[in-house]
């Protein structure tokens, strides 16, 4: 079973073993605030990336991307550190 979580960018495999014990494994990056990578990414499509930590969110949450999340998706525009 893969769960997606509203607003997050993790994606979790969930599995039980032969005693019934539930073993979760994170299957991608957090894709944050706190990750380098991220940010370079962000960087490279033009974005003030000191501007983003200082803020310390986009549109609301600390993830750059996510599953389903529709404000910061079709209304960057609006928001004014992805102008």
């Amino acid at each position: 079973m893969v769960l997606g979580l509203k607003g997050c960018s993790r994606a979790l495999l969930c599995t039980k073993d032969t005693d019934g014990r539930l073993h979760v494994t994170q299957l991608t990056n957090d894709h944050n605030l706190d990750n380098q990578a991220e940010l370079d990414r962000l960087a490279n499509l033009g974005l003030d990336c000191e501007k983003i930590r200082r803020c310390g969110n986009l549109g609301g949450h600390g993830y750059t991307r996510s599953i389903g999340d529709h404000f910061l998706k079709n209304n960057y525009q609006d928001i004014e550190l992805l102008r």
